[in-house]
Parts: structure tokens; sequence; C-alpha cells
């Protein structure tokens, strides 16, 4: 009888631990998520539903999906309320006011909680086995930043396009697989376009260095992919198109911004990523790649005074690649 009794208090108590345990994890796995994906929102609701159920159908369902609304006047928080409501990996919050696209992702970045981060846009969409795809890979290699590549819809043509977003002759030329800043520096602009919804980063990498979306009213996303790249000490990528951008959309909120704005904002960018190029010492050839990136697009209905500033900035930087070749020639 009494081995009958300790047999049962044992199985009991092995139950009540499995329960314990079980319940522990439960919520472990729920305040850490393997991927937090960060989605602003401004008066999107022409394709938001398209853009929220591209995160939740993904083939891989472990992750938080954090949308902040930045103050839409449309019908977007409705749509946000209702998958919601519906799915609770979704975490939404709101701006009091319109604050503009870095402030609204900053305040998404300030709630992430998984291993990896991706920040998207809501007017796009994630091919189903984005999230998969990425965390394998980034799993597998210990990376701290995969890129992988997009598809382009051109809204005015109606045509699916090839969109360019890794520089394939010289990687190949390379042979990069994994690799980091220090070894393309002589493609540090003209590796990959400085935007980051086919970044996905390791979310380290973001809170160790305190990065966050620049001020700018445009161009605010390449100061912080570039500076996660600078941070990033394995970098790998792949050709699959994993992403659906929507190109030449109207009402995008590239198109409220003059060219005077654009080229201003560009210019802004490019002086915060200077300094952080000549703390850490890099070599000459970078600056030639900055230079080139910065004289793309010269937005020609700009004002002269924009066209001023920035003619002013580059002379500022070759004086200073034309200084580090006479160094390195010494």
């Amino acid at each position: 009888m009494k081995s009958a009794c300790k047999k049962i208090v044992c199985f009991l108590f092995a139950a009540a631990f499995i329960l314990v345990l079980s319940g522990s994890l439960f919520v472990y796995k729920k305040t850490h998520p393997a991927i937090s994906v960060v989605m602003s929102v401004y008066n999107s609701e022409k394709y938001l539903d398209d853009a929220i159920q591209s995160v939740l159908t993904q083939t891989f369902g472990d992750f938080e999906f954090i949308i902040v609304n930045d103050a839409s006047t449309d019908n977007s928080q409705k749509i946000i309320d209702k998958y919601a409501a519906s799915d609770n990996r979704i975490r939404t919050f709101q701006n009091a006011k319109n604050s503009g696209a870095a402030a609204t992702r900053n305040e998404g970045l300030r709630h992430i909680r998984g291993k990896y981060t991706l920040v998207i846009d809501s007017d796009d969409a994630l091919m189903s086995n984005a999230l998969k795809t990425s965390y394998l890979f980034a799993e597998h290699d210990n990376l701290d930043m995969f890129i992988f590549c997009p598809i382009a819809f051109n809204a005015q043509t109606k045509q699916f396009e090839f969109m360019p977003m890794l520089n394939q002759k010289y990687i190949q030329k390379r042979n990069l697989r994994i690799f980091n800043i220090s070894d393309i520096y002589e493609r540090t602009f003209q590796l990959t376009l400085l935007q980051p919804w086919n970044k996905f980063i390791r979310s380290d990498i973001i809170k160790n260095n305190h990065l966050r979306f620049a001020s700018h009213p445009y161009h605010d996303d390449a100061y912080f992919v570039f500076m996660a790249m600078i941070n990033a000490k394995r970098i790998s990528f792949t050709w699959e198109q994993l992403y659906l951008y929507r190109l030449n959309r109207k009402g995008s909120q590239t198109d409220k911004f003059s060219e005077t704005a654009k080229m201003l904002g560009k210019l802004d960018a490019a002086k915060a990523i200077y300094k952080e190029m000549q703390k850490r010492n890099f070599p000459a050839i970078a600056y030639v790649r900055m230079n080139g990136w910065l004289a793309e697009n010269n937005y020609p209905l700009a004002d002269q005074s924009a066209f001023a500033q920035t003619q002013k900035f580059m002379t500022e930087v070759r004086k200073y690649y034309t200084s580090l070749r006479a160094e390195s020639a010494n």
C-alpha cells in the first residue's frame, strides 16, 4: 500500500513538474520569439491587408509582429485591430501624432524581443518562406546579417521587374559567401542598396549599438543599414527573391518629398556615415565610393542651395581621401 502511494506521489510530482516546465517554456517562447518583424504604418489601407497577411501566413511561425501606426487618418488602425484581435503574435502601438517613418520605426525597435529583426514596409509583402529561409541561413552560418533579394511590382506598368539589390558581378568575382565590411571596402556603397526591408539582422547588433533610424525626411534608413553592416561580423546573402516591393506607387511616402528634400536628406545621411567611417579608419577607396553614392540621382529639380551644400561636402570628402592616399604613399 505504501509503495503504491509513493508511486502515485512521485507520478503527481513528475506531472506537476512537467506542467510547470512546459508553462515556463511557453511563457519564455512568447516573450523570446525567434524573430521580431517591425512594420510602420501610415495611411496604408489599400495595401495593409496584403502586407499583414504576408507575415501571418509565413511558413515559419515563431515570430512577433510589431505594428506601429503613425497617426493614420484612414482605416489603417481598424485593419490592424482586426488582425490583432485574432492573432496574439501581433503587438500594436500608436503614435499620438504623425511623426514620420524614422520615428515610427524607432518606436517599433524599442519593443523588439526576438533573436533577429526584420523591418518591412506596410505597402509591400513578404514571400511565404522569407522568415524560414532567413532564419535557417542565419542559424546555420551564425550570421549577424542576412541579405535577400526582392522582386518589384511596377504600379504604373503593372509588370514585375528585376530589382538589383546585390552587386552580382562583384560578389561572383570575389567569390563572397560570408564576409564583413572589411572585405568589401571598395564596394561599401555598391554592394547592396541601403534599405532595411531585405536585411535580416541579429537583434543584439541593433540593441548593443543603439541603432536607430535617423530623423532625416528622406534617406532615413541609409544610416541605420550602414551602421548595422559595419557592426556585423558575419554577413551572407541569397539570390532568392523573398520580398515584394511596390515600385512607382501613387501616394507612397516618397511622393510627398520634393527633389530638394531628397537631396538634402541624402546629404545628411552621408555626413553621419562619413563621421563613422573616419572613426573606424576606413581606407581611401571607401570615401571614393561614398562620393559616387552621393552623386547618384542628382535630383535635377532641386534648388541651387541644395546643390551647393552637396558639392561643398563632396569637396571636403575628396580632400580627406586624397590625404589618406598621400599618407599611405609615404
